[in-house]
């Protein structure tokens, strides 16, 4: 039986190699009538699925975003909780998703060339491409970049995160990375993770202090974006500088929030495709609009 059996095994491989040879060339894989740009297919698509921005828009299939009344109400009555407890960390999930979400939405109306579903498709297919081959997609597209803008928010949100959870005592870092974050100003300056100062705690015992211009003025804290478009790196910034410069008066005095009290923080956004450009500066907006913080500055620096 043995012996039978390898002499089957050659006939076997013919056989598959036949079948695999037949599949390679056929329509499924490959078509001479796709049509091609610069040797890139331009008719691929890599589908975004039923429960993306773009395929819930077209359905009018969009969830209720909250006021902004209802973003500082509740980033207000956050700021109470102990930072780096489990009920902070869930706090700032729950405002950091209804926040985005605004944001979205107010991009989604002010974006200067409306977004593409087919053509974003395929510039997700072309990303996976690049992912295998090593070679960059084109951008060039208007509609396709819409797109992108609008599909990809969960970038803004690791960003965010990432910050927030240098608060967290119970995640290790690199040595120096905690520090590093909490003495800057996008988390509010404390230096002291287990204290009370920086996010989540009074005026007086948080704000960071810039250095001031020859005027008297005080410096914006500049941070750069390479290969920004559309300017993610910079909401994620803003989500968390905004979440932690809300700050309560002491419990002796009345419970209205004290404001929102931030330095100026300035982003430029780098990237080699040029027509990010006023996507970077619709998305600066909406971001400063929807969370009410006239500190915060994007602007596109052009192409690196």
């Amino acid at each position: 039986m043995t012996a039978m059996i390898y002499k089957l095994l050659p006939a076997t491989l013919v056989i598959l190699q036949l079948v695999i040879s037949r599949l390679s060339t056929s329509h499924a894989f490959s078509s001479p009538t796709r049509a091609t740009t610069g040797g890139v297919d331009t008719d691929a698509r890599k589908r975004t699925g039923k429960k993306s921005f773009l395929q819930r828009q077209s359905r009018d299939n969009l969830p209720r975003v909250a006021t902004l009344e209802e973003l500082s109400a509740l980033a207000t009555s956050l700021s109470k909780r102990r930072r780096g407890s489990n009920s902070y960390y869930k706090g700032w999930i729950h405002w950091r998703t209804l926040a985005l979400d605004a944001v979205r939405q107010d991009l989604s109306m002010n974006l200067p060339h409306a977004a593409n579903i087919s053509r974003f498709e395929n510039l997700f297919f072309q990303l996976g491409v690049a992912s295998d081959l090593g070679r960059m997609p084109s951008f060039e597209d208007a509609g396709a970049r819409s797109g992108y803008a609008m599909e990809f928010f969960c970038r803004a949100r690791n960003l965010a995160d990432l910050y927030v959870d240098a608060l967290n005592p119970s995640y290790e870092f690199p040595e120096g990375w905690v520090d590093a974050l909490t003495d800057g100003p996008i988390l509010g300056g404390s230096g002291d993770v287990g204290g009370g100062n920086g996010c989540g705690a009074g005026q007086d015992q948080w704000r960071f202090e810039l250095p001031n211009t020859a005027n008297g003025d005080e410096e914006a804290y500049s941070m750069v974006s390479l290969g920004g478009g559309p300017g993610f790196d910079y909401v994620g910034a803003a989500l968390a500088t905004t979440f932690c410069s809300y700050t309560t008066l002491s419990n002796e005095e009345e419970s209205d929030p004290a404001g929102v009290f931030t330095p100026e923080i300035k982003a430029t956004i780098l990237d080699y495709e040029e027509g990010w450009g006023d996507l970077v500066h619709a998305m600066g907006n909406s971001t400063r609009r929807t969370l009410q913080n006239p500190g915060l500055r994007c602007e596109w620096g052009g192409k690196c």
